[in-house]
């Protein structure tokens, strides 16, 4: 019976080595995980520590209640609720999670927020300075101050809000049309 387990641990051993990584990488957190297998289409809090998380593996639609409790909020656990392979259902259900334009909507805030991100190598300085400047070929220069630029640099909170009134009217001008 010894000598069975011995040769069983030998077996694996060579296996973990053979399989990139080891075997139980594989099974593990870092194992392979091929990607569009699993989408997570919304998470719903229900109260400290628990949540419904609506979830799509391929052609089938799960709820999910998922806990977190225990000493510092470390074991978790997941539990089906409710699961729906039927297509007429699994559609209408991606169809709610979905808007107009069949994005989610995580990605089009994703998108909205690339809409008004800046990279600051191409802002002008007389934008940000509120200041012209002119030089000639002779290396003479002259600065004149813009009235319709902001009089100082904006620091990182005026950016900040700069860009979230830029949402806001992003989304009233949407909810007008």
């Amino acid at each position: 019976v010894i000598g069975l387990a011995v040769a069983a641990a030998a077996g694996a051993k060579k296996l973990a080595r053979r399989n990139n990584g080891g075997l139980a990488a594989s099974f593990g957190a870092g194992g392979r995980s091929p990607a569009g297998v699993l989408e997570i289409l919304g998470r719903y809090p229900l109260a400290r520590g628990q949540s419904l998380v609506l979830l799509r593996m391929d052609r089938r639609i799960l709820l999910l209640s998922h806990t977190t409790g225990g000493r510092l909020g470390r074991s978790t656990g997941l539990s089906t609720l409710c699961d729906t392979a039927d297509a007429e259902e699994v559609a209408s259900i991606i169809a709610k999670t979905r808007d107009d334009d069949g994005d989610s909507l995580a990605a089009k805030f994703q998108g909205m927020l690339a809409t008004f991100e800046q990279d600051p190598a191409d802002t002008d300085e007389a934008e940000l300075t509120g200041r012209r400047e002119f030089r000639s070929s002779d290396r003479d220069c002259a600065q004149l101050l813009d009235d319709t630029a902001p009089p100082h640099a904006p620091g990182p909170l005026a950016s900040l809000r700069r860009c979230a009134q830029a949402l806001r009217d992003h989304a009233i001008g949407e909810s007008h049309a």
